[in-house]
């Protein structure tokens, strides 16, 4: 997990981590419990197509009644909540990787939920899961740890408990509090939730230093892939004309995105984690 040694929590870049923190979990709680609704909405339908097939009469059918979705449907609704896009999708159709019904069904069951999202925001959402992506601290989808620590801040009674929101105010930067509140948590959830906020704080500190704000002194650049620009000999920037030494400038290309080889191996490590 995160070390309290590794990081100056309570900094700008904390304060800055924890508020992007507190505003995607609660967006997670509550696109959670949008598809929550819709999966037992289907759930009700089901049942009640099942009654049907069954002889049983419409007055007799409990309307509260649910039966477990098909296979199909659940893989389906996976796609619609997943961030794939829907060009992408259409790709995968064009080259017969999946059925042009479920294209249909992802993009009406994206329109629906766009309808319901009123009080948060996906983008905003899908800017800190980029930031930190699956695998960087744990094998988990990070949306799906974002869900948890809406569920942790609830319980810390510092997020509603209808929104899973943080309400705006000083609490939004008052990192103290969030740690010494987190000591109330099961061990667990105090890891998982330490190590979502260390690794966003990290996310932002090194977009910070590839954008250069990062400050003058030695630091770590994150990325799976770092080049030499001007190439592995620099660029002489000044020659001392008494000594002859030069003072060389090195210029860095840093990716921050996620390597093919190492989303395979995260989601192999996620295949595994789930059976």
């Amino acid at each position: 997990g995160a070390s309290f040694a590794q990081f100056d929590f309570d900094t700008s870049h904390g304060q800055r981590a924890l508020e992007q923190l507190y505003r995607a979990a609660g967006d997670a709680h509550l696109e959670g419990k949008i598809w929550d609704r819709f999966r037992k909405a289907l759930e009700v339908r089901k049942a009640a197509s099942d009654a049907k097939a069954a002889g049983v009469s419409p007055e007799q059918v409990d309307q509260q009644a649910r039966s477990p979705l098909p296979l199909q449907t659940i893989a389906r609704m996976a796609l619609a909540r997943s961030f794939e896009t829907l060009n992408s999708l259409k790709a995968r159709v064009e080259r017969k990787e999946m059925a042009q019904t479920d294209l249909q069904w992802v993009a009406q069951l994206r329109q629906q939920a766009d309808r319901h999202r009123t009080a948060h925001s996906l983008t905003r959402l899908h800017t800190v899961v980029r930031l930190v992506p699956p695998g960087a601290e744990s094998p988990l989808p990070t949306a799906r740890l974002l869900e948890d620590a809406a569920r942790w801040l609830i319980q810390m009674r510092l997020a509603d408990p209808d929104t899973g929101a943080v309400p705006d105010g000083p609490d939004h930067k008052n990192v103290p509090k969030f740690l010494n509140r987190m000591l109330g948590l099961p061990v667990r959830a105090q890891r998982q939730l330490v190590d979502l906020y260390a690794a966003l704080l990290a996310a932002l500190r090194g977009v910070d230093r590839v954008q250069g704000a990062g400050g003058d002194a030695p630091a770590n650049l994150p990325g799976e892939r770092i080049r030499h620009r001007n190439g592995p000999s620099g660029q002489v920037v000044h020659l001392d004309e008494a000594s002859g030494a030069a003072t060389l400038l090195y210029e860095l290309e840093c990716d921050l995105g996620v390597s093919w080889a190492g989303a395979q191996s995260r989601f192999r490590d996620a295949l595994a984690l789930h059976g």
